[in-house]
């Protein structure tokens, strides 16, 4: 008898390349195949539009059934998605109550930064960069006598560092737009 532990890699390439079922995806997990199918109703099949001829990209299918213990964001998403003739209004009104009431609770809690706070911090941390890296030549001289040459090399990585941030700093912010972060409860 071999103690070679068996090579699955061909079946596991056929159900990434063929897609699965819902029988397959509860076969794998071990789960009923009522409880996958509800847990599969979120995922969009990749053929097939019958209950048994649904074929599920692998990936998706399970992500969305180890989503089940907690991960709600694949069904926020597609509610996102949704049109709103798609959602019967109350639900769509609960949704979107919901998705302020969440966005509230993050801003108040510091998980939500509004932008001209994000512009103030990142406009704080530039200036920091920047006394650093102008007095980074004269903190090196003072602890290792640098000759010229060696005061224009730190010089220039000092002055290529900077020009480099502000660079990418002003790119980031010219790409966002002038929103208004007041809400219409005076809240900012």
């Amino acid at each position: 008898m071999s103690s070679a532990t068996p090579d699955h890699g061909a079946a596991i390439q056929a159900l990434i390349m063929q897609g699965v079922t819902s029988a397959d995806v509860a076969a794998l997990t071990g789960r009923p195949a009522d409880e996958i199918e509800k847990l599969l109703a979120m995922v969009e099949p990749i053929r097939g539009k019958q209950a048994r001829s649904r074929v599920y990209n692998l990936w998706d299918a399970m992500r969305a059934v180890g989503s089940a213990e907690g991960d709600h964001t694949q069904m926020e998403e597609a509610l996102k998605r949704m049109k709103p003739t798609q959602l019967p209004a109350p639900l769509t009104k609960e949704f979107w109550s919901a998705m302020r009431e969440r966005q509230k609770y993050m801003g108040d809690h510091n998980q939500l930064w509004r932008t001209d706070r994000v512009k103030l911090l990142i406009s704080q941390v530039y200036k920091s960069l920047r006394t650093a890296m102008t007095l980074l030549e004269d903190n090196v001289d003072q602890q290792t006598a640098l000759t010229p040459p060696q005061r224009v090399i730190v010089r220039a990585i000092a002055d290529g560092v900077l020009t480099e941030s502000r660079e990418l700093i002003e790119n980031e912010f010219a790409t966002w737009s002038p929103i208004d972060d007041h809400d219409d409860d005076g809240l900012k």
